[in-house]
């Protein structure tokens, strides 16, 4: 440890986020907690005394990009300002023990129920006697630590944009997935600590709201009984004046007929549907722990198009599962053109230590998986351009986030665009436009399969 430890009000604070949205909140619940405690919190690592790395942990590639991350700043002890470089998140959580005996460069392990305790654990390390070995851990499990940090002060990172976390952890036990045995059961926040929440956001000048967590249309079941994700939405256009409300990761199996009639009803919230489907071969859905058949899934899809001719589809597809055959990625081709997905992202399966599927016989070769996976995503390619096209003439609200490289466009997304994911639209205008405004009417041009052109005339 390095001998020079600042006082509180002179330590300097930067942090890395990795991963999902929901890691985004609580990287910015950090930077609230930090900044509250009189922090100086910085962007340039190299400015920092100490360094946050927020990380993932859900498949073997985020895992690499986390050690990697910490590794790059770990060398800023060597150059001499770095007195506290912290692991946090998903990776410190599952392997804490790993991390302290491989990784000795790092001071603090959090992880993903200690976030409400940064402060007392910076402190710890500051305060430890010269000779103290190891690094400060705090990755034990504490369910009452789960949502705590949700209601204390937050940064906001994503301008006039915002996500809201309403739950945290995941029941599904998917057999692919090792999300619960890192995050815990579901456990969601009240929905009058949502509100709130919401409320100090749409008075911060946030214009979209979009909910997050690992299953949006579970909300409430753990805690009431019934889904309540229907309720919160119809709360949140009834008493805030967001321009788009969004949710994102929902389950096909929790879109019922009171949800799909909230959306059709509603002029804010936006009628895009983040449903991932995983695949469309039954035997796979029945090893991969999912609950929904193919024909359910074609019917709630059906139902989906007749009831919200508006939706906005979105998937995910895991290729490469544990006994899958060339007929299963052909069944998911066909599934895939007959739904025709605005939006679907194709991953590599990855066997995660602790789930059940790493068990499983019938292992794919990765070159396999990523083979096929290339084969679906130039199939939705397709898809995604005709879609795309199809918007050719329309006249669309679009968010301004910024401009592209060579500062000819203006960058923006409508609503047929999630945060972080769907691609952009590029916006021509003759008049300087404001990042963080909201045009109108952007008409769309031009499209390629991912993205937009439009012009702004006013």
């Amino acid at each position: 440890m390095s001998s020079f430890s600042p006082s509180p009000p002179q330590r300097s604070v930067a942090l890395i986020s990795l991963g999902c949205a929901k890691n985004l909140v609580d990287s910015e619940c950090m930077l609230g907690i930090l900044d509250q405690a009189s922090y100086r919190l910085v962007s340039r690592p190299q400015e920092a005394d100490i360094i946050i790395v927020n990380t993932c942990a859900f498949i073997e590639a985020a895992k690499t990009e986390a050690i990697e991350h910490i590794l790059e700043m770990a060398e800023w002890k060597k150059k001499g300002r770095l007195s506290c470089l912290v692991v946090a998140g998903c990776l410190a959580q599952r392997y804490a023990t790993e991390i302290a005996s491989e990784l000795p460069e790092v001071d603090i392990i959090l992880g993903t129920t200690a976030i409400s305790r940064i402060v007392r654990q910076i402190e710890h390390h500051y305060e430890r006697q010269a000779g103290e070995e190891g690094p400060v851990i705090d990755a034990a499990y504490r369910p009452a630590g789960v949502l705590e940090h949700l209601d204390g002060p937050r940064l906001l990172s994503t301008g006039v944009s915002a996500y809201l976390k309403i739950a945290e952890g995941c029941s599904n036990h998917c057999t692919f997935c090792a999300i619960p045995a890192i995050r815990g059961p579901y456990r969601s926040r009240t929905m009058d600590s949502v509100l709130r929440e919401a409320e100090e956001l749409c008075a911060g000048d946030v214009g979209e709201l979009t909910l997050v967590a690992q299953d949006t249309t579970r909300y409430g079941l753990d805690t009431e009984g019934k889904a309540l994700l229907p309720q919160l939405l119809a709360e949140l256009e009834r008493n805030f004046d967001f321009i788009w409300i969004r949710f994102l990761y929902a389950y096909p199996e929790g879109v019922t007929d009171e949800l799909l009639q909230v959306l059709a009803n509603s002029r804010r919230i936006v009628p895009y549907l983040d449903l991932p489907i995983q695949h469309a071969s039954d035997s796979l859905l029945r090893r991969m722990g999912r609950r929904l058949t193919t024909s359910e899934l074609r019917a709630l899809f059906a139902k989906i198009r007749n009831q919200l001719p508006e939706a906005i589809l979105r998937t995910t597809v895991l290729l490469g599962f544990p006994g899958e055959e060339e007929e299963d990625v052909l069944k998911l081709l066909d599934f895939i053109r007959e739904v025709e997905f605005d939006h679907l992202g194709a991953f590599v399966y990855s066997p995660e230590e602790g789930t059940a599927a790493c068990r499983l016989p019938g292992q794919l070769p990765q070159e396999l998986a990523a083979e096929r996976a290339a084969r679906v995503m130039e199939c939705q390619q397709q898809i995604s351009l005709k879609r795309r096209r199809s918007t050719i003439g329309d006249r669309e609200l679009v968010l301004i986030e910024g401009s592209t490289e060579d500062g000819l466009f203006y960058c923006g997304r409508s609503r047929r665009e999630a945060p972080e994911s769907d691609g952009f639209i590029a916006v021509a205008s003759e008049v300087e436009l404001e990042i963080g405004s909201f045009c109108h009417p952007v008409r769309i041009v031009d499209a390629s399969a991912y993205e937009r052109t439009g012009v702004f005339a006013p």
